[in-house]
């Protein structure tokens, strides 16, 4: 079966690597004997894109959650429930995947505004009249 995690992209849930450990902080006996903690890994090789030439883009963003192998690593521990940190663990990944595909607007360069000009000026002349006062009143 193929998972979208994001538009244009889906891996294949074989090529999905899931790690079960045990949840850190507060739970009493529950946290101490169950595996709730999940650390999902996908590989970028496994995934398949729309657009092939976006991987170095992908790759270039999401570098601080690649492992050595080039694997996404996503964990997951926010619920005592397994299934639940799965769910969100998938959630997170097809997340941080489509805000690293996401393409930054180009910015327009508008010029500077008339009276934005003014203002500038305006309080130009009044830093220097500020220092030329001091400066005639410093010979004393």
């Amino acid at each position: 079966m193929i998972l979208g995690l994001a538009p244009g992209v889906s891996v294949p849930e074989e090529a999905l690597l899931w790690e079960f450990l045990r949840s850190q902080g507060p739970g009493g006996q529950h946290v101490n004997k169950t595996s709730s903690r999940v650390r999902l890994r996908i590989p970028l090789s496994a995934l398949v894109l729309e657009r092939p030439e976006r991987l170095p883009r992908l790759r270039e963003r999401l570098a601080h959650r690649l492992d050595g192998e080039d694997q996404l690593v996503v964990t997951c521990q926010d619920s005592r429930s397994q299934h639940a940190n799965r769910a969100e663990a998938l959630a997170l990944a097809g997340a941080v995947i489509r805000a690293a595909l996401l393409e930054q607007k180009r910015r327009k360069p508008t010029r500077a505004t008339r009276g934005s000009r003014e203002r500038r000026l305006k309080t130009k002349q009044q830093r220097a009249a500020v220092k030329r006062a001091r400066r005639a009143g410093s010979g004393d």
